[in-house]
Order: structure tokens, then C-alpha cells, then sequence
């Protein structure tokens, strides 16, 4: 075990009284709430307990509390949870005299200040009590996030003498339903693939993967908006059958969210594919390598219908082959009204739709092939 693990305190999950709503992620000692795409996961913990909680040590025990929820949100700052979701957590922490009752609906950690820590200490307290929940946090589910934390108390024992801000941020981890990313082979811990340097295995670095496991976790039917990855692949082709034909190709990354009324909304970047080729057609000031778009629509069980709509400058200076595949994207002449793609749902949380796109006036054709995954559609039913 390695030495700054081995004191960890791992979660004791004990059944508790909730006065909270009756949901599925309700009565723990940890809490969710959604707002849009931000979604806030706050961990409430009992400390316990001291002779006086107005101490020098106590306010080092906060400080440390809130420089790893620090450390978490600077990190998923950066990470939406699969592209979409803005991630948030709040660590509310009460201190706890001796004697002081804990509040049912809070996580309690001890904190031992009084001993140093051996390798051996590192166990939870009800790790062989056959009264213990199913879900409890043990070598026996020690491989799977878990959602238990969300639902129900939990306890937990922390070793002063190895508590660094990475440990309490790891071991916080566990509250909010994260599982080890590591496992004990021969007396050694060994990360799993590609989980090295990483929170819950052995290092400080909180990646995508904990971002979009925490997804993951409270993604509770029918708590998340749906969120959409899609690309299209759009051809552009001008003056078609002719000397000066003229074409290209361009591929738009995008993300959606549809919210439980069923309206998308996203945005997307359209990126050039591959060089004009064709008939040599001069751009002044140079080729538009790629500009924004912004999605729209709406969405129901079988079917996205999406419009896109160019975010960027209209029509800029040397943008002749930019302007050709707006026209293309937009199904029409019309900036203003842009076409809507539908998107069937062929397979659960996969959608796909091809189209062809013909302007006989301007002599243009193009075409678009597009496809969206799902990351958390459980009415389409989710991948995750």
C-alpha cells in the first residue's frame, strides 16, 4: 500500500434517517443539484471530534478541507463532464466538540491526531460486518464508482500524520461516489491502465475520465439533460459538371443539450477538411479555415431535429468557399431560415441522418453525413 494511502479512512456506508424528497440521490450525506448544464455535488461532513474546535489545529484541518475542494474545482473547471456539463463541488464542513451530536444527513469522519499510522490501519471499520448495507465500500466493490454516499450516511477515519491536501481530496473523493483507481497485488498497489499519476490511483491530476465518471454517478434517470456529440461531414460543390467546378470538404464538431421540454441547444466548430480542389478559384486574403456554429432545435424518443447556424462574421473578406458551405449547411440561400436535419434514433443513444442538398439556380450541390452519440440519455438509453 502506498504510504500516503495508508491511513486512508475508506467509506463505511451506514444506513441513516433523511427528512430530504424522495429521489433517487437523496437521504446521504452527500447532495446534487442541477441548474441548466451546471451540476453542483456537495459533501457534507460531520468532523470529529475536539476538546475545542477554536484551535490553531482546527482551523489547519478547514484550511486543508477547503484547499482540496479547491483543487477539485480548479481541475473540473476545465473538464465538462463529457463536453456539456459544468461540474461544481462544495465540501460543507461542521466541526464537532466532544460530545456534540452528529447531524444524521452528514458524512462523520474521525480524524486521529494521537498516534502515528501503520500500513495495516488502512481498513474500514465495518469491513466484515455481515449487518453491513450490500453497497458497502469493500474490497468486494472496491472496483465500481458507487452511488451510495448520494443515498445514505457514511463514515470514515482519517490519520492526521498522513493527511496531505492530495489525501483529503482523494479520500473526498469516495464521498462523492469515486472508487480506488488502483488495486493491491502481492502487497504492492498498481494502477489501473492509464489511471497512473492520477486522484484516485497515486498522483494530484483529476482528468476527463473523474470528470465524466461524476456524470456518470448522479445520472439518475431523468436528473441530467440529454447531451449530444455529434459531427457532420459536409461536401461542398460549386458549378457542378462544368470546366470550373470547384469543391470542398469541412467537418462540424458540435455538442447539444436537450433539456426535459425537449429544446436542443449547443454550439460547434466547422472545421476545414481538405483543400479547394478543382478548378483553381482564388480567395482573397486567404482560405476561412474553420468559424463557430450554433445549434438549435428541438428532440422527442425517436428523433433530433436540429438546425445550424453560422456563428462566425457574415460573408468575410476572401471567404469564397466559407460562404459556399454556409449555403450548403443552411440548405438554402436563406441565412436567416436554415434548414432542419433529422436525426432518427436508430440505435440507443445513437442517431444518424444523411442529406443531399441541390441548387439549381446558383448551381451548387453538397451533401452531409452526420451522427450523434449519446453520453447521458437514459430515455434513449444510455451507453454509460
Amino acid at each position: 500500500m502506498r504510504a500516503w494511502l495508508a491511513a486512508l479512512g475508506l467509506l463505511v456506508l451506514i444506513a441513516a434517517a433523511s427528512a430530504r424528497a424522495a429521489d433517487p440521490l437523496s437521504g446521504g450525506g452527500t447532495s446534487v443539484t442541477v441548474d441548466g448544464t451546471t451540476v453542483t455535488i456537495t459533501v457534507h461532513i460531520d468532523i470529529c471530534c475536539f476538546d475545542n474546535v477554536g484551535t490553531t489545529l482546527v482551523a489547519h484541518v478547514m484550511n486543508e478541507f477547503k484547499a482540496a475542494e479547491n483543487m477539485w474545482n480548479a481541475a473540473l473547471a476545465k473538464l465538462p463532464g463529457y463536453g456539456c456539463f459544468d461540474i461544481k463541488v462544495v465540501f460543507d464542513v461542521h466541526l464537532l466538540n466532544k460530545g456534540d451530536d452528529r447531524d444524521p444527513e452528514y458524512h462523520r469522519v474521525t480524524i486521529d491526531f494521537d498516534r502515528p499510522c501503520a500500513a495495516e490501519d488502512n481498513r474500514s471499520y465495518a469491513a466484515g460486518d455481515p449487518h453491513a448495507p450490500k453497497d458497502l465500500y469493500t474490497k468486494e466493490t472496491a472496483f465500481a464508482d458507487f452511488d451510495a454516499p448520494y443515498r445514505r450516511s457514511t463514515v470514515g477515519w482519517f490519520c492526521a500524520s498522513y493527511m496531505t491536501t492530495q489525501v483529503y481530496a482523494h479520500e473526498i473523493g469516495h464521498f462523492m461516489g469515486l472508487r480506488d483507481d488502483y488495486s493491491d497485488i502481492l502487497g504492492s498497489s498498481i494502477c489501473f491502465p492509464g489511471r497512473g499519476g492520477t486522484m484516485m490511483c497515486d498522483g494530484k491530476t483529476i482528468d476527463q475520465a473523474l470528470a465524466d465518471r461524476l456524470i456518470d454517478i448522479v445520472n439518475t434517470p431523468g436528473r441530467l439533460p440529454q447531451c449530444w456529440k455529434g459531427t457532420l461531414k459536409i461536401t461542398s460543390t460549386f458549378l457542378p459538371n462544368n470546366p470550373l467546378t470547384w469543391y470542398d470538404t469541412w467537418k462540424l464538431d458540435f455538442r447539444v443539450v436537450v433539456d426535459k421540454a425537449g429544446t436542443a441547444t449547443g454550439s460547434g466548430i466547422n472545421r476545414r477538411a481538405s483543400p479547394v480542389q478543382g478548378h483553381a478559384h482564388a480567395c482573397p486574403g486567404g482560405a476561412v479555415q474553420e468559424f463557430p456554429i450554433g445549434v438549435s432545435g428541438d428532440a422527442d424518443q425517436v428523433r433530433l431535429r436540429l438546425r445550424f447556424r453560422s456563428a462566425g462574421p457574415a460573408t468575410p473578406a476572401g471567404s469564397c468557399d466559407y460562404s459556399r458551405v454556409v449555403i450548403t449547411l443552411n440548405g438554402s440561400l436563406d441565412y436567416k431560415n436554415p434548414r432542419t436535419y433529422v436525426f432518427p434514433v436508430i440505435a440507443p443513444g445513437v442517431a444518424k441522418g444523411q442529406f443531399d442538398y441541390n441548387e439549381y439556380a446558383i448551381r451548387q450541390a453538397g451533401s452531409i453525413d452526420g451522427q450523434l452519440e449519446c453520453a447521458t440519455c437514459a430515455g434513449f438509453g444510455s451507453k454509460h
